[in-house]
């Protein structure tokens, strides 16, 4: 029995090596990268599990793609895989929502179809009574894979009142173990009012970090990049945002220069900065914390830390 696969690559060479390799153990179907087109593939060819190549620091749409299919209960249930490079598979694995499965390669053909056959079992195994292709009867609704947020009894103040302090007024006041498990980033986006959204300014030279701060958070924050300082006091003569992050080392002016040219602007003299830093040496940590920023992260990020940061300063 074969299964049923659905792929994405940017490159046709990648899905015509992928089907060679892999047919005499699945069925496949190349899609786009459109959403609306994953999801009408979804329909008509009922994949047992999406895989999608990545190739180096191009993550942003991998990273939509699950969002938009776990966040939809048709689709929920199907394994995402994901095939990719080093640099690519580090960057996924940072994210507080990871894929199902991430395959590094060079990997050998056998290697790589042994992981997704037994990843696809497991799921069948572990899931709802296996689904049958039957065309007039649906597929039994899969058990959900994420946890499902607990009702906060806390909010009985009138509506007027739903501001930031009301949703952070007792912390203590969430104990709960959620039967499945979840990663400490996930659980600091979850209190975050997303009804009102914070804006947060990335300012880095390196596209690959800006490209996976807004994929992993421009759900629960408005999210605006640069690549340098070179536009920033156009951008704040009638502009302000919630918090900075700055990266501290960046070619021509470096993150210290942005950072005074920040604090002498009326509108972001308090509006808290954290700095981006890859050094981890106590000589470079010492002359970041010099200039008095609100907090530092060192790269590669680690998201759980990010958003506990984050979190932390716009409460």
């Amino acid at each position: 029995m074969k299964f049923r696969i659905l792929i994405h690559s940017r490159h046709a060479s990648v899905i015509s090596d992928f089907f060679r390799q892999t047919a005499n153990y699945f069925d496949c179907l190349s899609t786009s990268e459109c959403l609306d087109d994953i999801a009408n593939h979804f329909k008509l060819f009922r994949p047992e599990a999406y895989i999608c190549f990545c190739e180096g620091a191009v993550c942003g749409p991998i990273i939509t793609q699950m969002r938009a299919l776990r966040s939809s209960h048709a689709f929920s249930s199907v394994p995402i895989i994901v095939i990719g490079d080093e640099t690519a598979c580090n960057m996924l694995e940072r994210l507080p929502q990871k894929p199902d499965l991430i395959i590094r390669t060079p990997v050998s053909p056998e290697k790589m179809i042994s992981d997704i056959v037994n990843l696809i079992r497991n799921r069948q195994t572990s899931s709802a009574p296996s689904q049958q292709t039957i065309p007039l009867k649906p597929a039994p609704k899969p058990i959900p894979v994420t946890p499902v947020r607990p009702v906060q009894p806390v909010q009985q103040t009138p509506p007027e009142v739903k501001t930031e302090e009301t949703n952070q007024t007792e912390p203590a006041k969430e104990p709960e173990k959620p039967a499945v498990s979840q990663t400490k980033s996930q659980a600091v986006i979850d209190k975050v009012p997303k009804n009102n959204k914070n804006t947060i300014l990335v300012i880095d030279d390196d596209r690959s970090i800006l490209r996976l701060i807004k994929s992993a958070a421009g759900e629960t924050f408005n999210v605006t990049t640069m690549l340098n300082g070179d536009l920033l006091d156009k951008f704040f003569e009638n502009r302000t945002v919630d918090l900075i992050l700055l990266d501290y080392e960046m070619p021509g002016e470096n993150g210290p220069d942005v950072f005074k040219r920040l604090r002498a602007m009326p509108n972001v003299q308090d509006t808290p900065i954290v700095f981006l830093t890859g050094v981890s040496d106590r000589k470079k940590i010492q002359e970041v914390l010099s200039l008095k920023p609100q907090g530092y992260v060192l790269k590669p990020i680690n998201m759980d830390k990010l958003f506990s940061t984050i979190y932390g300063l716009l409460r």
